[in-house]
């Protein structure tokens, strides 16, 4: 395995009952090798046929229900298009996506800030809140200052 999060991610699988075989090792290392990407399903689809070029779609579509169900991955909904992302502790379990409507870039960020906020929320209505993202869209500062030029 080439890192520990890997190991750790294959090791909770196997605890779980889950068999771990080429085409979901693929995948759990396409996410720990890039835990800051926001894949769709074709650049991911791409990306594993590189390693086995005959990793079938129904193959990943089951692979990434699984990683979703077992709390491994999270999908996220961006402009009718879903991206699957690495849930990892330094993200928390609550964070914001900063999309830009112009480049498609998609920035996160996780503070003590949206803690407080959601403890407001999870106060007036008495709603426990257990994980989520947030979606905010604008224009980034790359194509901001593309705009002046």
């Amino acid at each position: 395995m080439e890192n520990a999060s890997l190991q750790n991610l294959v090791d909770f699988l196997k605890k779980t009952g889950v068999k771990i075989t080429l085409t979901r090792l693929i995948l759990l290392k396409t996410f720990t090798n890039n835990p800051d990407v926001h894949f769709d399903f074709n650049s991911l689809l791409s990306i594993v046929r590189k390693e086995d070029s005959n990793y079938g779609i129904a193959t990943l579509y089951r692979n990434l229900d699984m990683l979703i169900e077992k709390n491994i991955i999270s999908v996220n909904t961006i402009d009718n298009v879903k991206y699957y992302e690495l849930i990892t502790p330094q993200k928390g379990s609550i964070h914001i996506h900063l999309i830009c409507k112009h480049c498609k870039n998609v920035e996160e960020y996780s503070g003590y800030e949206i803690i407080q906020f959601l403890n407001l929320i999870k106060d007036k209505y008495g709603f426990d809140i257990n994980y989520g993202s947030i979606n905010v869209y604008g224009i980034c500062k790359k194509c901001r200052e593309k705009a002046k030029e």
